[in-house]
């Protein structure tokens, strides 16, 4: 065997480089910098902890260039000190990104953790002060959400036009009484559980108790668009709500969207018909009808459908073939006794026959194919990467608050990714001391806003204050 000395030899005519031997012949670690109680002269400050291209950065200054004009609506001008809400938002928006989502555990991250201490200043606001903050964007969370896709489209992101929609089955905050369930009565559990979480059936875990989080992603961009949180188990009776959160979240429509088997049915390709918005549908079963030159559905021999008359009002309404049973080709269709279509009492059969057409045709199987691409990404960030397994709030107005500041927080974690894709770090820290100048200036407008509302709301009291008194 070769000895140690052997290993370290030049090896003549190998062309290797001669390795050198080792310098210590003990056991030997590294000396710690400082001890626990050591000062130190130029102690370095929290700025100078955190790299360069750290990702707090980014959230720094994407979260100092909103706007804020919601939430900050929802402070009195009178009363105890607050924490600045911009503060307090740019912390839940990076734990959103950083799989925490209570208020203790961020507490404890506002306390140890380096990061959170450069986004809160030095400030360490309690689990109280967090939640109660949280909770101050229940009836602004929506509001709060679209001013980052504002931002983005700012920007130019998210204006391809083109968008995907889906939804995902979520636990609600009532999982954490499961064990409950098997020693304790049906009105006992709707007492500590969640009483408006529904149980929805999921194709990945067969029954979730909880809410269903519908979202519109920008097919280019992977910007979310809108976001919605519903109750239903079908995705296609969630699709009316999420439309009209689309509208109200974005300043232009998308023309195109794009979706799965799940929204297929002719309630909503009624509703995007009556929307005026090119859709593309996923199809379970492969195309049979067609439509003709006058626009009627037509079967392939030619046959345009009638309509089957009831004596009475019925929730669906059934159009049929009646020549099908003379008809010639009735083997190749694969018809017993006559071909039909059944759709919703109000919904024509021209948009459902019109939406199979275009999921089929060339330019529709391209979309389809891109669009797990698109929102199946977003939602492996939002509940793998982002370690969002269950709602922490109860009630459907917790569950939009949460779901809402995880999309805001993936919108600025996009935009972020693409500014410094395209102009780098150096761009960022420009931005990021532009808007803290920015900053600095809004929070003294604001200032001077509140004074000026202290001083209405002193007169008033001056004013109206005895004849209060007397009515009390």
């Amino acid at each position: 065997m070769v000895g140690q000395d052997g290993l370290f030899e030049d090896v003549e005519g190998s062309g290797l480089r001669s390795r050198r031997k080792h310098v210590r012949n003990a056991l030997v670690f590294r000396n710690p910098r400082h001890t626990q109680s050591q000062p130190q002269v130029l102690a370095p400050t929290i700025g100078e902890m955190i790299p360069e291209d750290s990702p707090v950065r980014m959230y720094l200054a994407m979260t100092n260039s909103l706007k804020f004009t919601s939430l900050l609506d929802t402070y009195f001008p009178f009363g105890g000190i607050s924490y600045d809400p911009r503060i307090l938002a740019a912390l839940w928006l990076f734990a959103a990104t950083d799989g925490v989502h209570t208020s203790r555990e961020l507490e404890k991250h506002c306390q140890y953790d380096v990061r959170y201490m450069f986004l809160a200043g030095g400030q360490v606001p309690d689990h109280t002060t967090l939640s109660r903050f949280r909770n101050r964007l229940t009836f602004i969370s929506e509001d709060f959400f679209a001013e980052t896709v504002e931002l983005a489209k700012g920007l130019g992101l998210g204006v391809s036009g083109t968008a995907t929609l889906d939804g995902r089955k979520t636990a609600g905050a009532l999982d954490q009484w499961q064990k409950l369930r098997k020693n304790t009565t049906e009105a006992e559990l709707c007492e500590v559980s969640d009483p408006e979480a529904r149980t929805l059936r999921c194709t990945r875990t067969g029954f979730v108790n909880g809410y269903s989080c519908m979202a519109c992603v920008d097919a280019q961009d992977d910007i979310v668009l809108g976001a919605s949180i519903s109750r239903e188990s079908n995705d296609a009776q969630a699709l009316g709500p999420l439309l009209e959160a689309i509208r109200s979240q974005n300043s232009e429509f998308p023309s195109t969207l794009v979706m799965d088997a799940g929204f297929e049915g002719s309630e909503c390709a009624g509703q995007l018909a009556r929307a005026n918005v090119l859709a593309f549908i996923g199809q379970k079963e492969p195309l049979f009808w067609d439509l003709d030159a006058d626009g009627e559905v037509v079967c392939p021999a030619g046959h345009r459908l009638t309509k089957s008359v009831h004596d009475k009002p019925q929730p669906h309404q059934r159009y049929r073939i009646h020549q099908c049973t003379k008809c010639l080709v009735k083997g190749l269709c694969g018809v017993k006794d006559s071909k039909t279509i059944t759709v919703k009492s109000r919904e024509d059969p021209k948009d459902l026959v019109r939406a199979n057409i275009l999921a089929n045709t060339p330019e529709g199987r391209m979309h389809l194919a891109y669009r797990q691409g698109s929102i199946e990404r977003l939602f492996a960030q939002l509940f793998y990467h982002q370690k969002f397994r269950a709602f922490t709030l109860r009630g459907m107005l917790g569950a939009k608050i949460q779901f809402h500041l995880l999309s805001a927080a993936h919108n600025l974690r996009v935009i972020a990714k693409r500014l410094q894709e395209m102009f780098g770090s150096e761009a960022l820290k420009t931005l990021e001391s532009i808007y803290r100048a920015l900053f600095s200036r809004l929070f003294e407008l604001t200032h001077h806003k509140i004074q000026t509302k202290r001083t209405r709301f002193a007169k008033a009291c001056f004013r109206y204050g005895p004849f209060l008194e007397i009515h009390s």
